[in-house]
């Protein structure tokens, strides 16, 4: 459970007072939203790009935001996280103040290099739900599925030396329940949505999920001979794999990175494929999640958007943050919005908002794994 007694770090009652409302009102969309879902599974994982969490400036989170994130963080079993930059300290905060004993995390190292962006990959869970199985790694493509062997690439002299992703993915092993499963946190080329970023963002999407189903389809393979080898069922299996992430992923059914998913081996959930997960004016289903289960017991189940816009830093709240906390608590150096309230709702809504919070939105789906009741069925009739 989520702390709430770091409130008590705001400066006023009136402040304190105001967050304590929003916590009340992110609380009861939440509860409407993800946990009485209809349709959702028992166990809930979510990607969420943070935007340069644990930057410095005006990125540095307030206490204020990471209460809201905290609590949102909090209604899900195990949340990717993307854009985590090199100082850990706020994600320390985040994990070890905010969501409590309950929590851990698993952190990559940074990528190095202009389109690492010093950006690490980071993924949360809850204890009492999620047990980490020991194995974590950075995928690293062999040769024959390096980026710079797709098509009309190679040639490209401004990229025939990025033989790898341009962010290293994050691969680990987790199990919830009897659920075992390896998870894949990307943050895929990001670009223009047409011409050669796209041809490149299509080319990291697909020669990933080529390589996870093939590490699948072996994996699966070795099982069925270890299983019919002691005449045991063969449904039973480890071999399922999840791919979520900021694919950067444009508008439009037939996005070739979108296609590149499902071509190259992975299913995507039909109620969160299509849902705008970036907060600019015009929406993108930049985030994605993506599954390949070899254990038919376990199904997806409900998923969606957590849009925090409608419950925090609303425009509705101009007048509070403007006569209680004062503009210099709202402006970074170098943007400063007017110097009368009305001047400023925008600038909390946008700027203010996309940089205490972030520029994308929590995508989610569930899987549902508790299947003891059919399995203790088995032997009734043994």
């Amino acid at each position: 459970m989520a702390n709430y007694w770091p409130i008590r770090r705001l400066k006023t009652p009136e402040h304190r007072r105001h967050v304590a409302e929003r916590l009340l009102d992110l609380r009861e969309v939440l509860r409407k939203e993800v946990t009485e879902k209809p349709g959702a599974g028992e166990f809930k994982v979510a990607t969420w790009n943070l935007m340069h969490f644990g930057g410095k400036g005006s990125y540095r989170r307030q206490s204020e935001s990471l209460l809201y994130i905290a609590q949102i963080i909090d209604h899900f079993d195990l949340v990717a996280i993307q854009e985590v930059k090199e100082d850990l300290d706020q994600l320390d905060d985040l994990v070890e103040t905010y969501l409590g004993g309950s929590w851990d995390y698993i952190v990559s190292d940074t990528t190095e290099g202009d389109a690492g962006n010093d950006e690490r990959m980071a993924v949360l869970y809850k204890k009492s739900c999620v047990e980490f199985d020991r194995l974590a790694g950075e995928i690293v493509l062999p040769a024959e599925l390096a980026i710079a062997n797709a098509a009309g690439l190679a040639e490209d002299s401004e990229f025939k030396d990025h033989r790898q992703l341009a962010r290293t993915p994050y691969y680990l092993a987790f199990q919830a329940q009897w659920f075992k499963f390896k998870l894949c946190s990307v943050h895929i080329h990001y670009g223009d949505r047409s011409g050669r970023d796209r041809e490149i963002r299509a080319a990291e999407i697909a020669r990933l999920a080529r390589l996870l189903t093939d590490r699948s389809d072996k994996e699966r393979k070795r099982e069925i001979a270890y299983l019919k080898a002691l005449k045991w069922d063969t449904t039973p299996s480890t071999a399922n794999y999840i791919l979520l992430g900021d694919f950067n992923i444009h508008s439009g059914r037939n996005d070739i990175a979108k296609r590149a998913l499902v071509e190259n081996g992975f299913s995507v959930p039909h109620d969160i494929a299509a849902l705008s997960t970036n907060t600019g004016r015009e929406g993108h289903p930049f985030d994605q999640i993506a599954f390949r289960l070899n254990d038919d017991r376990f199904t997806q189940g409900a998923g969606g958007v957590f849009d925090f816009r409608p419950v925090v830093y609303r425009r509705e709240d101009t007048e509070f943050y403007w006569k209680t906390l004062g503009i210099k608590s709202l402006v970074k150096r170098g943007n400063k919005p007017g110097n009368a309230a009305e001047d400023i709702s925008d600038y909390l809504t946008t700027y203010y908002c996309r940089q205490q919070m972030s520029d994308h939105l929590l995508l989610w789906t569930s899987f549902r794994i508790d299947y003891a009741e059919d399995y203790l069925k088995t032997f009734l009739d043994d």
